[in-house]
């Protein structure tokens, strides 16, 4: 039986703005799946799969290994011809995620490097590369 394990929630009364998860069959540098901002306001309930489009990635290290967020959104959703790529999201979206990513590692006590975000052909490169090594360690 496959469960699906909350495995950190928001102290403090902070909200997280939008969905956030992993890419089934996916091997990030962490060793963990690749983890997903899935954009758009609609709540997912926990567990879902969610059919998306990813429109680039967030590059960030934690404690020295890289552990990249794909940011998307969902494939029917009515913005996604105007936010094709990350650098066309709105800074309110971008500084919003950047801060949500602060906030997570505050809460850890983590230390994490942002590098900052990349356009979606860089996040395809990146979920080829972590379903390949998903691949090799199945």
């Amino acid at each position: 039986m496959r469960a699906f394990v909350v495995k950190f929630e928001f102290q403090d009364g902070y909200i997280y703005p939008w969905n956030y998860g992993f890419i089934p069959e996916t091997t990030a540098e962490d060793g963990d799946a690749l983890d997903g901002i899935l954009l758009g306001k609609t709540p997912i309930p926990q567990g879902d799969v969610v059919r998306s489009v990813a429109l680039g990635v967030l590059k960030l290290r934690d404690r020295g290994v890289d552990d990249h967020k794909i940011i998307a959104l969902p494939v029917k959703h009515r913005l996604l011809t105007n936010w094709s790529n990350t650098d066309k999201l709105p800074s309110e979206i971008t500084n919003g995620i950047l801060s949500a990513m602060r906030e997570m590692a505050r809460q850890k006590k983590k230390k994490i490097k942002i590098l900052g975000f990349s356009n979606i052909n860089e996040a395809e490169a990146e979920i080829r590369r972590a379903h390949e090594r998903f691949i090799e360690v199945a």
